[in-house]
């Protein structure tokens, strides 16, 4: 296992955001996001984390203990850990939060580092928040002999553009399949698409992806993977329409301005896409419509019905498709 410190530069950060209810001090939540040293993004399921209040070093609270609220306290499909201030009964404004990293694997570059945060109670801010490509898509859809390989960026900042990588194994050698530098497709940081045709596979072979972006700067960094397996007799249009009903967790997370959602429908189905706050007030309507089956996407703004941004915090966005209901939460920083 590899051992170093998380510096926070774009090619290797953490941020951390700290957020305080109105109910009594101890009360808290600290949500943060990582990249591993390596560039991939975000970090493998092995990650795990220990952390502490710097004048408390020996009162240490584990990924496990932390999990204890019914809370995850690390999305790996978002790469966002939670800590609960509530588990240190003597937390105060002003204080250190320490958070010790670890990447029991740790195969191509490591998670393992250590970063310090002064707890403001709101919005503390302790890292770079911007990303050079925020990637809301990557997705790989198999046909006969063919895959198509597919992502779509919100923005793009200082970016050149991309490399494909595959593997036939999820942990194996990824290998570069694009010859030539797939060059960015974005104008003055706006959303683009891009599609890449992988037609040197075969047939009941899985495979997996990875998609690397490139700064101007040289700085580079990993996505993914993602897989995909192409058979005889598979039509793409066949992939596009999925097995069951779905509500994918938002893409960025924690996010500002704009995050995407991220659901399937099996079937045609009257749906509703809801945004709430805490206190369970529908905040936004996103969708109201009914829609084919198929794998669906739609973007928040971070505005309310009438168009005014909302405060920073936690949200509940409710996906409701004929008798299939789901909830996720999400979280902005300001």
């Amino acid at each position: 296992m590899k051992k170093g410190w998380i510096h926070l530069t774009l090619g290797s950060f953490l941020i951390l955001l700290g957020f305080e209810t109105a109910m009594a001090q101890g009360a808290g939540t600290a949500y943060g996001v990582v990249r591993d040293s390596g560039g991939n993004y975000p970090a493998d399921a092995d990650f795990s984390y220990v952390t502490y209040l710097k004048k408390d070093p020996s009162n240490t609270k584990t990924r496990a203990d932390i999990d204890s609220t019914g809370t995850p306290s690390y999305d790996e499909a978002s790469g966002t850990w939670v800590v609960q201030l509530s588990v240190f009964e003597t937390w105060q404004v002003g204080d250190t939060l320490v958070v010790e990293f670890t990447d029991t694997g740790a195969p191509n570059g490591t998670e393992t580092g250590k970063t310090e945060c002064e707890l403001t109670g709101t919005n503390t801010n302790c890292g770079d928040t911007s990303l050079p490509v925020e990637l809301s898509v990557f997705e790989a859809k198999a046909g006969d002999g063919v895959v198509v390989i597919q992502w779509r960026t919100e923005s793009e900042t200082d970016n050149l553009g991309f490399y494909l990588y595959r593997s036939t194994r999820q942990n194996g050698n990824f290998v570069r399949i694009t010859k030539e530098l797939i060059k960015s497709q974005s104008l003055n940081g706006s959303a683009a698409d891009y599609k890449y045709i992988d037609t040197g596979v075969r047939n009941g072979v899985t495979y997996f992806y990875k998609l690397e972006d490139i700064s101007v700067n040289g700085e580079r960094t990993m996505h993914g993977p993602i897989s995909a397996k192409p058979n005889y007799g598979l039509s793409l249009d066949e992939t596009m329409i999925p097995d069951t009903y779905g509500l994918s967790q938002n893409f960025p997370n924690p996010f500002n301005p704009g995050t995407l959602i991220k659901y399937q429908l099996p079937e045609k189905a009257k749906v509703r896409l809801n945004i709430y706050n805490l206190l369970g007030q529908k905040v936004r309507t996103l969708v109201d419509a009914e829609l084919d089956a198929g794998f669906k996407s739609v973007y928040w703004d971070g505005r309310d019905d009438s168009g005014r941004l909302v405060s920073a915090g936690v949200y509940i966005y409710e996906l409701v498709a004929g008798s299939f209901v789901a909830t996720r939460k999400m979280v902005i920083m300001k």
